[in-house]
């Protein structure tokens, strides 16, 4: 390992190590369908991507991944997320009622493009579509009220390598939500709308100790790759109607150990550390995964996701996905929201 190398790699870890320690508002932000995951395949693996995407998802968990696109990526992928319980609560003298059957939709798509010389840019979208139905009790009449409303982020990123084994990546984002509450203001109902901008910063240092990569092929990645991402940095976000909403900012800093790797079986064991660094510390998570790949076209994914501060919301994963040239198809199942979570995503490499 040269001196520059491990430099940067001790201060790699002392930046994780600083920001793993950043003081939270306690205020959750109203952001927080960005922090379910984009890509089925992560998300089968214990939420833990920080450190081996190859793909377009890349923008999403960490912009230096991007530069392991060889020439083009494209990526898209859907949650539906299943709201399983009623829900009366009263706001301000005024009662929501949101109905057992309504559904979230979360879509995310991303491309990235490797530029000869220059390096890789991507961009992505990231959408919520939410349909809600409302029972408004004003203590003299019963108004029933239907919202169909769209949060949504745009982003673009750019990363480059900056030495054989390390490399960074940046990313800026427009974000835009259309409801925050039904309120009830001077007689009527308001939606209040707020946007912004934000930041996110990549860092990947791969290649480290190859030695520990078992198997007869040469290609790809070896040893251990540490990954640092931060996504969603920015300050206070101002609604229209005078209210604020901390950022979704997240840091991940995580590793992915590349175990064995040949044509006929490939196994990876991932892990990460997930936290919200701006708003609600309640969702801290250590995430556990490993990914299991049979002739290069087959893979099986589990993995564990435990809360930090609330045991009893950890929860397992599973997953799995097939390639055929350069397409494929990944699937992921796990529990979150209230609810079991089927999550799907299509990938092309090439």
């Amino acid at each position: 390992m040269r001196a520059r190398e491990g430099l940067f790699l001790c201060l790699f870890i002392l930046f994780c190590i600083l920001l793993s320690n950043v003081r939270v508002l306690g205020q959750q932000s109203v952001f927080s369908f960005l922090y379910w995951n984009a890509s089925p395949e992560v998300a089968a693996s214990g939420a833990a991507g920080v450190a081996d995407r190859t793909d377009a998802f890349a923008l999403y968990y960490n912009p230096a991944a991007m530069i392991f696109v060889k020439n083009i990526s494209i990526v898209l992928s859907r949650i539906t997320q299943n709201v399983a319980d009623d829900n009366l609560k009263k706001i301000n003298y005024f009662y929501e009622f949101i109905p057992a059957n309504t559904k979230n939709y979360i879509v995310y798509g991303a491309a990235v493009l490797k530029i000869p010389k220059l390096g890789h840019v991507g961009g992505s979208i990231h959408i919520k579509y939410y349909s809600k139905k409302y029972l408004i009790d004003n203590e003299y009449s019963i108004v029933q009220r239907s919202t169909e409303d769209m949060d949504y982020q745009l982003k673009f990123a750019y990363a480059k390598a900056i030495s054989s084994n390390a490399a960074l990546g940046i990313g800026l984002s427009y974000i835009k939500r259309s409801t925050l509450l039904l309120l009830f203001e001077n007689g009527k109902l308001v939606k209040p709308e707020g946007s912004g901008l934000l930041f996110d910063f990549g860092v990947l240092y791969f290649d480290l100790f190859p030695f520990l990569t078992f198997g007869s092929v040469n290609e790809g990645r070896k040893g251990i790759s540490l990954g640092l991402g931060i996504s969603n940095y920015g300050s206070q976000i101002r609604f229209k109607d005078g209210t604020d909403s901390p950022p979704p900012a997240l840091l991940r800093f995580g590793a992915t150990y590349s175990f064995y790797q040949s044509k006929m079986l490939g196994v990876n064991f991932n892990v990460e550390l997930n936290k919200r660094i701006l708003d609600d510390p309640a969702l801290s998570y250590l995430c556990f995964g490993s990914k299991v790949i049979f002739s290069e076209m087959v893979s099986v994914l589990i993995g564990r996701v435990i809360n930090l501060k609330n045991g009893e919301s950890s929860y397992n994963t599973f997953g799995f996905g097939f390639k055929f040239l350069w397409f494929s198809v990944n699937w992921a199942r796990y529990k979150q929201g209230g609810g079991v979570v089927p999550h799907l995503g299509l990938s092309f490499n090439m």
